[in-house]
């Protein structure tokens, strides 16, 4: 089989000739930006006001065309920006810039938006895998057939680089990140339950599952996280990284270092992180219907609550009020860790707070493998000499 040589060629960049490449802003500005928005966005829907109060920072987000477009259209649907696209952003324009991809097109699932020329560099492929939807933002240079496509769909690759067809589908991981993060099941005993996703897709977690089973239960275990690292080796680790590479066909995982950016090729991925953080959260970040009916209406009368006609009545407490990810605005309130309510199914009178029953929302528990990049000079060495040679 030919070598990828668009995957030669982004590597051969990207390492540069072992000093590797530095992010275009600290990874502090971009923390800052980050922080700007959130506390900000909520206090004006003057999007140019909104600039102006940036400040100093303003200049920090004009160097990346994508941010720059993510931060408007965010503050322009009055959503939370995550920290982790605005972060994509910047190492998307990083790789742009040392490409010398100097064009750059918002796509945005907006076919008229493309150029009928790229179309060629999207469709036709001598190496890789087609992507099923159209990218976000696109970098491009004069020069033909050399693109740099963003995505940015949790669902997706977070981006691909195309050079004479061929193709490289890369993922993009801070320092601290997560190898996939996957809903977990649970009973009225509080004992996980695999889903079918983590049956069909994800096996190697299901030792994960009964360990933890075996030694407590959900509920015993609320805001607390189950540490999985201990009980990792290698073999299983390398399954792990095999089954997702298989499932999302990662070419190269782009991973940082403070302000640093290296390229690594998934089978050498284990020499350049640790796993030790791992765990398995006993509360997930995504809400659902309530599946433990019984936990919910126990937990009800131990609050001193009552349900009457569908409604809940509790004793109100202020320190229940939670604020929105990504936002400084107060979004709902908290039974427990893993049972709360949006604050527009509330009503306070006097000293209680009541809402519909069939309106309270319910969390799962979530199993990850966590990553923590360093620098291995010599693994990247030994990439370099084996992809070159």
């Amino acid at each position: 089989m030919k070598i990828n040589e668009a995957l030669k060629y982004l590597f051969n960049k990207v390492y540069n000739n072992g000093r590797l490449t530095k992010l275009i802003v600290s990874k502090n500005k971009v923390k800052s930006l980050g922080e700007f928005y959130k506390n900000n966005f909520e206090s004006t829907t003057d999007y140019d006001l909104f600039l102006v109060n940036l400040g100093n920072l303003k200049t920090v987000l004009e160097k990346s065309k994508s941010a720059m477009a993510e931060f408007k259209k965010q503050f322009s649907k009055r959503m939370a920006l995550q920290p982790a696209i605005l972060n994509e952003c910047f190492v998307a324009q990083t790789l742009a810039n040392i490409l010398n991809l100097n064009n750059f097109i918002d796509a945005d699932e907006k076919v008229e938006n493309i150029p009928s020329h790229l179309f060629e560099a999207l469709i036709r492929s001598k190496g890789g895998e087609l992507e099923a939807a159209l990218p976000r933002y696109i970098y491009y240079s004069d020069k033909k057939g050399v693109v740099l496509l963003q995505y940015g769909d949790s669902s997706s690759i977070d981006a691909v680089f195309v050079k004479d067809g061929y193709r490289v589908r890369l993922e993009i991981k801070e320092e601290h990140a997560k190898l996939g993060e996957y809903d977990l099941n649970y009973d009225e005993t509080g004992k996980l339950i695999p889903t079918k996703n983590i049956l069909e897709n994800h096996p190697e977690y299901v030792s994960f599952i009964n360990k933890f089973n075996s030694i407590t239960n959900i509920f015993d275990h609320m805001g607390r996280n189950f540490k999985i690292g201990s009980y990792l080796d290698d073999e299983m680790v390398s399954n792990i990284v095999s089954s997702v590479f298989e499932l999302k066909k990662i070419d190269l995982y782009i991973l940082q270092k403070k302000d640093i950016i290296f390229t690594v090729p998934s089978e050498k991925l284990l020499k350049c992180v640790d796993v030790a953080g791992s765990e398995i959260r006993s509360t997930g970040r995504n809400d659902y219907k309530v599946f433990t009916p019984n936990r919910l209406n126990e937990l009800i009368d131990s609050l001193g609550g009552r349900v009457v006609n569908g409604n809940v009545i509790l004793p109100f407490d202020d320190k229940k009020y939670f604020i929105g990810r990504g936002k400084t605005s107060i979004t709902g309130y908290k039974l427990n860790s893993l049972f709360s309510i949006k604050k527009q199914h509330t009503t306070l009178n006097e000293d209680k707070i009541s809402f519909p029953l069939i309106k309270v929302k319910q969390r799962k528990a979530t199993i990850s493998i966590h990553l923590y990049s360093f620098i291995n000079k010599e693994a990247l060495k030994d990439s370099f000499i084996s992809i070159n040679s």
